[in-house]
């Protein structure tokens, strides 16, 4: 537009390299179930020594997994089967972060997790007044004298776009029947199948900081 005087861009972008990589070598499309109906998604799987938990309080199991950028930590919080993931959302509250590292125990499982990529546009000056700041956006009100000498200036949109991905991470794809992969993974260890809607939180994994959080109805359209 030409009355745009600045235009400020902000963007986070995250890709999860995993401490302990998923291979594509076994990553397959499996059933995820969306609410009465399921669809086939890519899907990551694995055996490895993980922390985990189950919370009564919020009718869930809780996943962590490690990422070597700065320290960071991909919990998956997948609902029990006679809950849901609004449930987890309506009761979820920061300071259950730490409540899961009290939790945890540490063993083997056999893990399936679904390939996911979430690209999010947000205008954020609706968020933004919901706290108080509003004069910023109205021309009558705004002061940005420190800035600029131009009277009647405002800003008009605070735009934030954010992308996070969780993926393999070998170059070399070996695609694979389910039933194949179910039989050569085949064994007693406990599994944790998210195939179906779930929770998930980027944490810092010092000061429990959590960076982003998202939902994951249906791999498909996410």
């Amino acid at each position: 537009s030409l009355a745009t005087r600045v235009l400020m861009v902000s963007t986070s972008f995250l890709r999860c390299l995993w401490l302990d990589k998923f291979s594509e070598l076994y990553t397959a499309p499996m059933p995820f179930f969306v609410d009465n109906d399921k669809v086939s998604v890519p899907t990551m799987c694995s055996r490895r020594v993980c922390n985990h938990c189950h919370v009564e309080r919020l009718a869930c199991r809780v996943l962590e997994l490690p990422c070597m950028m700065e320290q960071l930590q991909l919990l998956v919080l997948l609902p029990d089967r006679q809950s849901d993931l609004a449930y987890v959302e309506a009761n979820i509250t920061p300071q259950d972060v730490h409540e899961f590292e009290r939790r945890y125990a540490r063993s083997p499982l056999d893990i399936t997790l679904p390939k996911f990529t979430l690209d999010e546009h947000v205008n954020m000056a609706r968020y933004l007044a919901d706290v108080g700041i509003r004069d910023l956006f109205n021309k009558e009100e705004a002061d940005l004298t420190g800035i600029s000498d131009e009277k009647e200036l405002c800003v008009h949109e605070f735009l934030s776009r954010s992308r996070l991905e969780v993926t393999d991470e070998e170059p070399v794809r070996l695609d694979l029947h389910v039933s194949t992969l179910r039989l050569a993974e085949r064994t007693d260890l406990p599994s944790f199948e998210v195939n179906r809607p779930f929770m998930f939180l980027v944490v810092e994994r010092q000061r429990k900081a959590i960076l982003y959080v998202g939902c994951l109805r249906n791999p498909n359209i996410a």
